[in-house]
């Protein structure tokens, strides 16, 4: 007799397939009610609502669950938001059936809403036969673009410069020239008197007093105006200097021999938590032309919602995040935010400026008269193995002509730098396999948009990664030491998967500065960075290192190539740094360049062993630490740190063809890779 096991699973299953060929609202189709309100769901955005935020959350409350096949719990809930163009997909949402409110949340700045956009938000109930749905129409804000500011642009020479060269080129930079609704023009004058002007072309971001010559000890004027639709009302931007006596050379005298820097001691421990409260106000300039809304972002801090003109701030503990939104009136645009010194801005997009609160202060958004012409927007970059692709949106439908750069971090600038590549592409998307990297580098790879109809181009942000193949590379083998002679400075030519100092020296982010001390020299700020401060372990950098424990690391990683040119940039003042490969180096055969801001390079590459003693550029010495004294070396050893005093922010290049393979002592082994094709294995934002 055969078994029957099967047989009551089978009726079931017939009898149920029954009831649905019986049934009409099982038939195996899409059942669409069409707009969800005239259903009877609540959706947020409301049918046709106006100006939406981009970062809004897009939910249903209580989506169809009076409709099989959810009511029955048998299917799930899918959320899709798309443009009604149906040009672009969207980002898209799904979850499974339970009650309450389903809400698709656009915190992720890789998946955003498009300014001035239309969209439609579908919500679909399904078991995989039959769909229920409805849908949602919105548009999202409209984020409008101001003039440059006089504190955002570049001078040359600098404002209240003395003994300038007469060889000086005069120049401003760092703007955007859009025919008709931007213009400039620089004028330069002496004792009052103008020596000429100069317009900027359309398109440029700079502007030169081409064939000027400046006369030897002479202080000059120069006046950067502005006109167009846009800016014709803007104060002009105005500095002075002064060229150097060159008839008679000052008096030589011998330059006093600078103190290396103070004997290394650990960072002050962090401040402690905040205690006391502290007010924030927010302000509107000029009356009446718009609004501001904001919350608390810090989790353990109750929301105290600003609604300004009607609630313009509140009191909140010292340190509280709070993100403020700028709401334009009709005709007009954000033009800035003016905070006092306790209120920092932390980062900004658009309308929105995320705040921190280290003491009480005001913040005041400032508003002008909108302008017609807008520039592509929400530039993104992602990367899949060697595939790096990317794309803007314009709020204007014009079309864009889309570029995308990828260099070696630390250099975007594609003068004198063998490792940068361009790619450009005619639309609004690129997508580019990239075959000529070289396999232990960090690049960055950032994807901008030049608008045709306005010819500005913004860029998204950098995003980085390791090119190359991880792998366990035996590192530094360091001995314990109490006393601070025995502080060691070192350095890593590894770019490791994971360069949290805390990750890599098997730390707790609370460990005792008693036991173990790692650090390094923050130029800008003059004192030394902790593991407490995110510190992250990266080629071309010493650090300090003490432990009362012997250390015997092993770094899994990409260890740096040893085949290519490797650019270190330090600032003015004092550095810590250190090989950026495993191998040895002559201090004077690394080279030295200066970038302007404009990625020109205005000086080099010149070897540091063919500069003057007295340069501009570098004190030509180099300090390493040994048992509790400096001591000046020719030679930089792979795992080894050491200092160096720049005179100016500078690059320093490690010719890839002038290191030797000598180990340091302090390292038990390592190998960097020659260079050549790879694929990307490991990506750091």
């Amino acid at each position: 007799m055969k078994s029957n096991r099967f047989l009551i699973p089978t009726l079931l299953l017939t009898a149920m397939a029954m009831i649905l060929l019986m049934t009409p609202q099982w038939a195996f189709a899409q059942i669409s009610i069409g707009e969800c309100e005239s259903g009877g769901y609540e959706t947020y955005p409301t049918h046709n609502e106006l100006d939406v935020p981009i970062d809004t959350d897009i939910s249903i409350d209580e989506p169809l669950y009076n409709t099989a096949p959810c009511e029955l719990g048998w299917g799930f809930l899918a959320m899709s938001v798309r443009e009604r163009n149906g040009n672009i997909s969207g980002p898209s949402y799904s979850q499974t059936v339970s009650s309450g409110r389903a809400v698709y949340e656009l915190s992720d700045p890789n998946d955003p809403l498009y300014p001035d956009t239309e969209y439609r938000a579908t919500f679909t109930c399904t078991d995989g036969i039959v769909d229920f749905e409805c849908y949602t129409d919105f548009t999202t804000e409209y984020i409008p673009v101001y003039c440059p500011e006089c504190g955002d642009l570049s001078f040359t020479p600098a404002n209240g410069a003395t003994n300038v060269s007469t060889s000086t080129a005069v120049s401003a930079s760092g703007f955007f020239i859009e025919d008709g609704v931007v213009n400039a023009t620089l004028e330069v004058f002496e004792s009052g008197i103008s020596l000429g002007t100069w317009n900027a072309p359309d398109g440029a971001t700079s502007v030169t007093a081409a064939g000027l010559t400046l006369e030897p000890g002479t202080t000059y004027a120069a006046e950067l105006r502005w006109g167009g639709d846009a800016c014709g009302g803007q104060a002009p931007c105005t500095w002075a200097f002064t060229t150097a006596d060159e008839s008679e050379p000052p008096e030589e005298e011998p330059p006093s021999e600078p103190e290396p820097p103070s004997e290394p001691e650990p960072p002050a421990p962090p401040p402690s938590e905040p205690t006391e409260d502290v007010r924030l106000k927010v302000k509107i300039k000029p009356t009446g032309s718009g609004q501001v809304e904001g919350r608390v972002t810090s989790p353990s801090v109750t929301n105290d919602p600003v609604n300004c003109p009607d609630d313009c701030g509140g009191v909140y503990p010292q340190g509280t995040s709070v993100r403020l939104t700028a709401k334009p009136a009709d005709g007009q645009q954000l033009v800035r935010w003016e905070s006092s010194a306790n209120v920092k801005i932390t980062n900004q997009n658009g309308n929105r400026a995320d705040l921190r609160l280290d003491g009480g202060g005001e913040i005041t958004a400032v508003f002008g008269p909108a302008d017609d012409n807008m520039p592509p927007a929400d530039c993104s970059v992602n990367i899949s193995g060697n595939v790096i692709s990317g794309g803007c949106r314009d709020p204007e439908d014009d079309s864009i002509e889309t570029r995308l750069e990828v260099f070696p971090e630390g250099n975007p600038c594609q003068a004198a730098n063998p490792l940068y590549n361009e790619y450009r592409a005619s639309g609004n998307s690129i997508s580019q396999q990239v075959t000529t990297l070289a396999a232990g580098v960090r690049y960055c790879a950032r994807v901008c948009g030049t608008d045709a109809g306005s010819g500005q181009e913004i860029c998204s942000e950098p995003r980085c990664f390791n090119a190359g193949s991880n792998r366990n590379v035996t590192t530094l083998a360091l001995p314990p030491g109490r006393e601070q002679s025995q502080y060691k400075m070192i350095s890593m030519p590894v770019y490791l998967a994971n360069p949290s100092s805390v990750h890599f020296f098997g730390l707790d982010e609370s460990a005792s500065p008693n036991q173990i001390r790692v650090g390094t020299y923050n130029t800008a700020s003059q004192s030394y960075l902790s593991h407490k401060d995110s510190l992250k372990i990266v080629p071309g950098r010493g650090y300090w290192y003490l432990s009362k424990v012997p250390f015997d690391g092993a770094a899994f990683g990409v260890p740096a190539a040893t085949g290519v040119d490797s650019d270190v940039p330090i600032q003015t003042g004092w550095n810590q740094i250190g090989p950026p490969d495993a191998r040895k180096y002559l201090w004077d055969d690394v080279l030295v360049l200066v970038y302007a801001d404009n990625c020109r390079v205005t000086f080099g590459p010149v070897r540091v062993g063919d500069l003057p003693k007295d340069n501009l550029f570098l004190d030509k010495r180099l300090f390493a630490w040994n048992n509790g004294e400096y001591y000046l070396v020719e030679t930089l050893n792979a795992y080894e740190g050491y200092w160096v005093r720049a005179k100016q922010n500078v690059t320093l290049r490690f010719p890839g063809s002038a290191g030797t393979t000598a180990a340091s002592t302090g390292a038990k082994a390592a190998e960097g890779e020659s260079g050549g094709l790879c694929f990307i294995n490991t990506i750091i934002k």
